[in-house]
């Protein structure tokens, strides 16, 4: 694993854990086991590390979450997977001791009204996964239920 993508494992780590704010960037090298001159070779700053932390992970979710919704299944069906996997990797998330909430919930309401670079990759994630449901809402609302079957019909 590169030097880079161990501080940004790192970040993405402590960023959820005690929030963008919390997280310093002493706390980063010692977790990413990388010198403070090498965090400075791979960004400028701590702005620029939870930018791309963000972006990652973002872009991460909407491309699993189209995967999911793409799939031949029904409209029905692909929101559940989409629900089953959001529920699922959160599970682990409440058997910490420290439950952390959401990465994304958390940043937002850290970061989303104070800082216009975040907002801006947060506003493009929200609307992403929201033009999914909504497409995926639309295409099972022109479903039929077959009475007899309990099946959907496209």
């Amino acid at each position: 694993m590169s030097n880079k993508d161990k501080i940004m494992d790192a970040a993405t780590e402590l960023f959820h854990l005690y929030g963008y704010d919390g997280t310093s960037i002493d706390m980063l090298i010692k977790k990413a086991g990388v010198s403070k001159s090498n965090f400075y070779y791979y960004f400028e700053g701590k702005e620029e590390l939870g930018l791309n932390v963000l972006t990652k992970l973002a872009d991460s979710q909407v491309r699993e979450m189209s995967e999911i919704m793409q799939t031949d299944l029904n409209p029905v069906e692909q929101f559940l997977n989409c629900y089953k996997r959001a529920f699922s990797s959160h599970q682990d998330l409440f058997k910490q001791p420290i439950y952390p909430g959401s990465f994304f919930g958390n940043i937002t309401l850290e970061q989303g009204s104070i800082n216009e670079k975040f907002r801006s990759v947060l506003d493009k994630y929200y609307q992403e996964c929201e033009a999914l449901v909504e497409r995926c809402l639309i295409e099972g609302a022109s479903c039929k239920i077959h009475k007899a079957s309990g099946f959907l019909l496209r």
